[in-house]
């Protein structure tokens, strides 16, 4: 039995020497890691995840065009009852209108202290906070007496929920 590395009769000294792969390394590469599996299986593997990735972009661009074209045809049932609300809110007085644009409702001032478009009542101004404006971070818009909600219709139709400051002179905590 002859250990292994050592040279037989005939060989020179770096024929017992380990294989190398690489010249980066020195004479003390490591050798990489071997492949395994068929290469075909693999080759039909990426073909078949390639094809899986374009059927569900042709489904996405599908939809996006569905979409589309229900945009074209009109508003939807819940976009159509949402502006009979909205429509019976500006005649009960509930929401004003205003000649203001979007940006200049949303602004916020020293007596806006939070304003969102296209919100048209308490109920969706509610759903923006956490708990429904019960908890947490803006809660005090909804206990306290300091504040109160202006409804406004921008010029353009996009309805606008302000919460304003009743007592502005008072010096906003910082």
């Amino acid at each position: 039995i002859v250990p292994v590395g050592v040279p037989q009769r005939g060989q020179s000294a770096r024929a017992g020497a380990m294989a190398k792969l690489s010249r980066k390394g020195g004479p003390f590469t490591i050798r990489g890691r071997p492949q395994f599996g068929d290469p075909a299986k693999k080759k039909a593997k990426r073909k078949a995840a390639q094809e899986a990735r374009k059927a569900e972009e042709e489904r996405k661009a599908k939809v996006m065009a569905e979409r589309a074209a229900q945009a074209a045809k009109g508003p939807s049932k819940k976009a159509v009852k949402r502006a009979k609300h909205r429509d019976a809110l500006v005649a009960a007085g509930k929401i004003e209108r205003t000649e203001e644009d979007v940006d200049q409702l949303t602004k916020l001032t020293r007596h806006v202290v939070f304003a969102i478009a296209d919100c048209q009542d308490e109920l969706e101004l509610r759903s923006n906070f956490n708990s429904q404006g019960t908890a947490g971070k803006g809660s005090e818009y909804f206990m306290s007496s300091r504040y109160r909600f202006r409804y406004a219709l921008a010029k353009d139709g996009t309805p606008v929920a302000q919460i304003i400051d009743k007592t502005p002179w008072v010096p906003k905590r910082t």
